[in-house]
């Protein structure tokens, strides 16, 4: 019955002439998962490849990755950030490039290939750009100008952040609402 830690473990062997030979070794017996702490995603991402960040203990070396927990793509290099999981490719029970809701499932495993309990992030996959804001209107006088609009849409998943507005390339300022107000521009 073997526990963790050193276990030295040795071999005799013998000739029919008697003559005798004890050979030794000491190895470490390693019984101990390692912790996944943690695995998080952007809210949002336009990546087919988001980049999904890890907190684990134990000396993990390697991770492994899948969108449905049963299949996983080959073990890689343990890294706390990693950007090369595509999940559009409809392989690891990833759905394609389809955009939504997307989850992220992920273990980590030790040298002596003992693996840890199973954590997951979800991310909501937005390839689409939105369309543009329409009926805009507005007032200017020399030192200020007053924009309105119609709300832009979102085509994706994630709706509209933000407008940001520009003269000559420098930005103005940036706003949630259907409204812009600019002074000092003389």
């Amino acid at each position: 019955d073997f526990s963790e830690g050193t276990v030295e473990v040795s071999v005799y062997a013998a000739d029919l002439a008697g003559q005798e030979l004890q050979v030794s070794w000491n190895f470490e017996i390693d019984l101990t998962s390692p912790t996944l702490d943690s695995i998080s995603l952007p809210s949002y991402t336009p990546k087919v490849n988001p980049t999904i960040s890890f907190s684990a203990s134990g000396n993990p070396i390697e991770v492994a990755l899948s969108c449905n927990n049963s299949d996983w793509k080959d073990w890689q290099s343990y890294s706390d950030t990693i950007n090369n999981f595509d999940v559009s490719i409809g392989s690891y029970g990833c759905l394609g490039a389809s955009n939504g809701t997307v989850t992220i499932y992920a273990k980590v495993r030790d040298a002596a290939l003992n693996e840890s309990e199973v954590k997951s992030s979800s991310t909501t996959l937005d390839t689409l750009e939105p369309n543009a804001p329409t009926n805009l209107r507005g007032e200017a006088s020399s030192d200020r100008i007053t924009l309105n609009w119609d709300a832009a849409s979102d085509n994706g998943f994630s709706g509209i952040a933000e407008y940001e507005f520009f003269k000559n390339n420098d930005s103005l300022g940036k706003t949630t609402s259907t409204t812009w107000e600019a002074t000092g521009l003389s």
